[in-house]
């Protein structure tokens, strides 16, 4: 059962990673690189572990270990996407984001199903 969850959640990191590299026009192994990166490679890092933690419900210490970072790391970049979705535009690139996640993840769903 727990390698079960395990493929489950390397499969929401992979897809939450694919949109926010998709967004942000880096590639995805950037964004599970042990470097920052420049901004454009750290956003798209952010909004990948936000959209994992949020919309795929990936526990924190299950996404620290596949974006190699320390859980409070994981807990501080998704405190600032919180932050920023205060700021109209940014919010509305989230829910296009989330919404292009949750239909995507659907689909697997039905798939696997």
């Amino acid at each position: 059962m727990q390698k079960l969850h395990v493929r489950k959640d390397r499969a929401i990191v992979a897809l939450a990673s694919r949109i926010a590299a998709d967004a942000y026009g880096v590639f995805r192994p950037e964004i599970f690189a042990p470097k920052r990166g420049d901004k454009g490679i750290a956003m798209a890092r952010q909004v990948a572990q936000y959209l994992a933690h949020c919309s795929g419900q990936v526990p924190l210490h299950r996404l620290a270990k596949l974006f190699k970072r320390h859980v409070t790391s994981i807990m501080h970049n998704i405190a600032l996407i919180e932050e920023w979705r205060d700021q109209g535009e940014f919010e509305d690139l989230m829910l296009t984001l989330e919404g292009k996640f949750n239909g995507e993840q659907a689909d697997r769903s039905e798939h696997e199903s």
